[in-house]
């Protein structure tokens, strides 16, 4: 059976069964199923008529046992050969060699690898037509050392599947019956070779709009290279990438994203042959899984969590209280930035301009003998915390980075990374690795998570070829000439085009109902419900963010009214006036705009606490104030944008950092019809609109 390429198939759906000795007797039938028909397969050439129910098995054994794909490498290798059959089933329809399908299938294809999409098929019943041209087989072949060692195979290998060695000896080719070259684009549609129909990512609703020049450009494009797309706000980023993917049904494209709330929302619009996912996510099947427990079972990194586990430890219990939480606030930082990017080494480092001044503080009093023991601690937690059953607190990204250790490949035969201005060095690193060619698309001037270790990848892959998309459908020109405006104040020469519904920009004015108010802090949103509470306006926010909001308010307000706090931010402050002073000597801004809001509000504050207790952030749209802040805002629109007045003023001196130029420009970029300026902001654009 080793020297049989369906042989080689089996062997691995055994090593499956021989793993994972709790498998239930259901799911070892279907395995034992799928073994047999491989074995029908005499001549390695999977039969077109097995196909379908090849596919259907594997996803029923999928969705039996999803725990099952985390353990076996050999696992990636079969889904990939699972997606090259439907692949394979898809050639076969446009070329008329594919079967009616199995009774009770009418109407649709086998599911593709991940489960997510169905198309049309016929029935499995009706023998399949001979060959003719156009039609293709699906053939296992050997692996070789390079594909290129074989050339009269080498333009039809597909490289998902079988570029790389991989432990199954196997690579997969989709291969024409007649000889003839694989089809590499799609057949026509509307005279327009190799692209899909062409849309926007907003039509009329009598109909779809055309992409403009810009995306259809980017669509067409080979890719045969590294490409870089820079793309303003609202721009249609993620609808181009959805048409790369139709033009391509024969390649499978892995698409990363930022976050798991615009996977889900990617999932319902990319076809079947496009694999979406975060990189945390394929980090968590690959290796995260087996820390599951500890992150279910609230063991994760903070710094109460990280203090608690350094309390076990004699000698960190011979430190005063203070410098306990010195300690720990330094360790929990380097730890932090060192999960951030590729390097290996433990290095303490001090705190960057972000952070908040406490941690300044903690490092300027730090001893020798302090920074010796720190830095056996920092050793010791990154040897526990690759143990999934000890006691050191970890985050996600500790098995992320464990993973990228790992030099991964990313097997698919393009990849899109989505947002690629909040991806920090480690993901960079990683997507460098790759063999496969990559899309990088993103706004270079929507980073805005420099302060958790994020960089603008943009400016990583630089060297890539470069294309633009500087048209938005998401609003007028008047907000395109105000976010341009903006970007001048950094000194980039960026002009972007307003080619949605007219926005009408208004003059400061008082919060009302049916606005969204985007905050740039914390302290702005306790501002903002104040004012609400005070003039009896409903108003809701995200639930997450009213949870945020209390668990760094409630401690200063509670440090103000009483003079002194045990709370390990500002133990190390004797009196809330030493606190004040020390803000204003280094600067920070968004502790100095906490100073203000309790030292003004403090009588409304606790209305305030009670308020934001209640807050669900399930308030019907248009029924009252929705309150957010710039970074919750990311990736959304709304009719009407209330500016808060605690954004960088555009005409400051010194100029304004760039991120806070960023966090105006991606505030202003989430109006659609109306937006109402904070007065800085009003007033600078009176003077240089």
């Amino acid at each position: 059976m080793s020297n049989h390429p369906a042989g080689e198939i089996s062997r691995m759906l055994h090593l499956l069964m021989d793993s994972k000795p709790i498998l239930s007797d259901e799911l070892k039938g279907l395995l034992s199923q799928l073994h047999q028909q491989l074995q029908q397969s005499p001549d390695g050439t999977t039969p077109v008529q097995v196909l379908h129910s090849l596919s259907q098995m594997w996803q029923q054994v999928q969705s039996k046992a999803p725990d099952l794909f985390q353990v076996v490498n050999a696992i990636s290798h079969l889904n990939s050969y699972f997606l090259a059959i439907d692949r394979h089933l898809l050639a076969c329809r446009e070329g008329g060699a594919v079967p009616e399908g199995p009774p009770g299938t009418a109407g649709r294809l086998p599911p593709t690898s991940s489960g997510r999409r169905k198309g049309r098929g016929r029935s499995a019943s009706c023998p399949a037509p001979a060959a003719g041209p156009g039609a293709r087989q699906l053939v296992l072949l050997p692996f070789t050392s390079s594909v290129r060692e074989k050339p009269a195979q080498a333009g039809n290998a597909l490289r998902h599947p079988g570029e790389y060695p991989s432990s199954s000896g196997l690579r997969l080719v989709s291969q024409p019956a007649d000889g003839a070259s694989p089809l590499t684009t799609c057949p026509k549609q509307n005279g327009n070779e190799g692209a899909p129909p062409a849309v926007s990512p907003r039509g009329p609703e009598d109909g779809e709009w055309r992409l403009l020049p810009e995306q259809q450009s980017v669509v067409d494009d080979p890719l045969r290279e590294n490409l870089l797309v820079s793309a303003v706000a609202g721009a249609g980023k993620t609808t181009t990438l959805v048409h790369i993917a139709r033009a391509r049904p024969r390649q499978s494209i892995l698409y990363l994203c930022f976050d798991n709330a615009m996977a889900r929302k990617a999932e319902t619009m990319f076809p079947r042959n496009t694999q979406v996912s975060t990189l945390h996510a394929l980090a968590y099947r690959e290796c995260g899984w087996r820390y599951r427990q500890k992150l279910q079972e609230g063991r994760t990194l903070s710094l109460s969590t990280l203090r608690e586990w350094m309390a076990g430890f004699p000698e960190f219990n011979g430190f005063a209280p203070e410098v306990q939480s010195s300690l720990t606030g330094i360790l929990h930082e380097s730890i932090r930035r060192f999960l951030q990017v590729p390097e290996r080494s433990l290095t303490l480092l001090p705190p960057g301009n972000g952070n908040p001044s406490f941690l300044h503080r903690m490092w300027a009093m730090l001893t020798e003998k302090q920074e010796k023991y720190l830095r056996d601690c920092f050793y010791r937690w990154w040897e526990q915390a690759q143990d999934a059953a000890s006691a050191a607190p970890i985050s996600h990204d500790v098995y992320f980075k464990l993973w990228v250790s790992t030099c991964p490949r990313l097997m698919a035969d393009l990849i899109v990374l989505d947002e690629a201005q909040d991806t920090n060095p480690l993901a960079i690193a990683l997507l460098e690795w790759q063999k496969t060619p990559r899309v990088i698309i993103g706004d270079p001037h929507q980073s805005i998570y420099a302060w958790r270790g994020a960089r603008n990848a943009l400016d990583a892959f630089g060297h890539y070829r470069q294309k633009k998309l500087s048209t938005s459908f998401r609003f007028g020109p008047a907000v395109a000439e105000l976010a341009s405006g903006l970007l001048w104040v950094k000194k980039c020469e960026v002009r972007i085009h307003g080619g949605g519904p007219a926005t009408v920009l208004l003059p400061p004015g008082e919060v009302r109902v049916g606005q969204t108010v985007i905050c740039r802090s914390q302290a702005g949103v306790l501002e903002v419900a104040a004012q609400c509470i005070a003039r009896r306006l409903p108003f809701d926010l995200p639930a997450a963010l009213a949870d945020y909001v209390l668990r760094e308010i409630v401690p200063l307000y509670q440090f103000w009214y009483n003079g002194e706090s045990d709370h390990e931010r500002y133990r190390l402050f004797h009196s809330w006036d030493e606190y004040v002073d020390y803000c204003h000597d280094v600067g920070e801004r968004d502790s100095l705009m906490r100073i203000r809001l309790i030292e003004t509000r403090q009588q409304e504050l606790r209305q305030v606490f009670a308020a934001l207790r209640e807050k669900s952030g399930d308030m019907p749209p248009g029924s009252g104030v929705w309150i957010t802040t710039a970074h919750r805002a990311k990736g959304q629109e709304f009719d009407e944008v209330h500016l808060w007045d605690d954004f960088a003023d555009p005409a400051g001196s010194p100029p304004p950092e760039d991120e806070e130029v960023n966090l105006l420009y991606m505030a202003v970029t989430r109006a659609r019809h109306r937006l109402m300026l904070n007065a800085a902001t009003w007033n600078w654009w009176q003077r240089t609109g």
